[in-house]
């Protein structure tokens, strides 16, 4: 059975929602935080990026800092 890039897509998507912080084992909710998608831990209050997001949120800090 073949999947198409629709179905591969739909179930990186449903992963994604499923993962679990390594540290509580408990899923893991996304927030945003300036239109970033952060994983976060309710329970630990880790949080976990993918590298994409890493990068976003690291451009938007040097930005920040070089402003001031």
């Amino acid at each position: 059975m073949n999947t198409t890039d629709q179905d591969q897509e739909d179930i990186a998507k449903r992963l994604k929602r499923m993962l679990l912080c390594p540290r509580c084992m408990i899923e893991l909710k996304i927030v945003l935080h300036e239109d970033i998608e952060v994983d976060t831990c309710l329970t630990c209050n880790g949080i976990w990026v993918d590298i994409i997001e890493e990068k976003m949120l690291l451009n938007r800090l040097s930005e920040n800092y070089f402003e001031h």
